[in-house]
C-alpha cells in the first residue's frame, strides 16, 4: 500500500518471535519509531444479517497507551475514529468522525451522527442492505511497532 509515497507492508508475528524479528531488522539497518500509543483496538460492525460487501468497511479505532489485554472492555465514553468507507472504484466515498463508542452505537441504531444531521454514507449502505442498523461484529487489538529504513523509503508495521 503506498502511503505518502512510502512503501507500506503490514505483518503479523506471534508474540514470542517480536524480539527476535525487530532484532533481525535492527541489524538490516531498520530503526523503530515509538509511538506513546502503541495498542490499537479496532471494532468492526455489520448489519443484523452480516451482509456488508466487501468493498466497504465500517470500523471504530482507538489508539493508546493502555497495555494489550487478552480481555477487551470498553468504555462507552472512550472517544474512537470512527471510518466508514466504500472502495466501490466508480463511487469512492470515505468519512472519518472522532466519536465516543456509545454514540457509535446509538448513531448507528437511528443513522444519525449526535449532532442529529444524518450520516449519508451510512444511510446509503443501509438502505441499499434492507437493513436499518449495524451492530459490532469483530474486534481486534494489537500492538504496533513501526520499523522505517529511510533509503528504500519501507515502512513495516508488525502487529
Amino acid at each position: 500500500m503506498a502511503v505518502q509515497g512510502i512503501l507500506e507492508e503490514q505483518y503479523s508475528f506471534p508474540l514470542t518471535d517480536y524480539d527476535a524479528i525487530i532484532s533481525t531488522l535492527e541489524n538490516m539497518g531498520f530503526q523503530q519509531t515509538y509511538f506513546p500509543n502503541n495498542t490499537v483496538l479496532t471494532i468492526y460492525f455489520s448489519d443484523e444479517n452480516h451482509r456488508i460487501p466487501n468493498t466497504v468497511y465500517i470500523r471504530a479505532r482507538r489508539y493508546t497507551a493502555e497495555s494489550y489485554n487478552k480481555v477487551l472492555t470498553i468504555d462507552p465514553e472512550s472517544i474512537y475514529n470512527l471510518e466508514i468507507k466504500s472502495k466501490n472504484l466508480s463511487n469512492r466515498k470515505k468519512q472519518k468522525i472522532g466519536i465516543s463508542f456509545g454514540d457509535i452505537i446509538r448513531s448507528f441504531a437511528n443513522t444519525k451522527a449526535p449532532d442529529g444531521q444524518p450520516i449519508p454514507i451510512l444511510t446509503n449502505l443501509l438502505s441499499e442492505l434492507d437493513s436499518n442498523k449495524l451492530i459490532p461484529f469483530i474486534a481486534t487489538q494489537y500492538i504496533r511497532r513501526h520499523l522505517k529504513k529511510k533509503i528504500c523509503e519501507l515502512r513495516l508495521i508488525l502487529v
